[in-house]
């Protein structure tokens, strides 16, 4: 596989990313009308604090220990990788955290038809697939990534499942 970034989104962002064509900064996300949500209150106060809701996380290493605390909870997560020819030619950040370092890009960072979407559990890849063949989408290499994988917590799915059918109903 060719060098990549990676993202990790919580799945019910895979409506907006994918309609967009590009992962999407907190305020991109509210300004296509992701609302707010219970599930992200704390991450986005966060983000808020350090000047970094208008940017796109993108991370060297797959796997990084924050995804692993958020599947360690049952919350559904997937994995946008980019090829790192993408970041040709897009200003970013480097933040270095604890444990790993992070490429800011400012607002959205577009991707094409290379992109991956991986899932670390077989119904998130079921449940995807089926909202990408609602969107229309179909092009997306959607995978499960065998290298990781949960339990999942049901109040999480059910409120996941809540916001993924508003969104593809709005």
């Amino acid at each position: 596989m060719a060098p990549a970034v990676y993202h990790y989104a919580p799945l019910h962002h895979l409506p907006f990313i994918a309609r967009a064509g590009a992962l999407l900064s907190g305020l991109e996300l509210r300004k296509l009308g992701f609302a707010e949500s219970r599930l992200r209150r704390g991450y986005r106060m966060q983000d808020e604090r350090r000047a970094a809701a208008g940017h796109v996380h993108l991370t060297l290493e797959p796997h990084p220990r924050i995804l692993q605390v958020e599947l360690g909870g049952g919350f559904p997560h997937f994995e946008v990788a980019i090829p790192a020819g993408a970041l040709k030619g897009h200003d970013y950040l480097i933040r270095y955290g604890r444990d790993e370092v992070e490429l800011l890009v400012a607002g959205r960072m577009p991707f094409g038809e290379d992109v991956a979407f991986r899932f670390f559990d077989e119904g998130d890849l079921i449940c995807a697939r089926d909202v990408l063949r609602a969107l229309g989408l179909s092009a997306y290499k959607v995978e499960r990534d065998p290298a990781l994988s949960y339990t999942q917590q049901p109040r999480h799915r059910r409120t996941v499942q809540e916001v993924l059918q508003k969104a593809l109903a709005g």
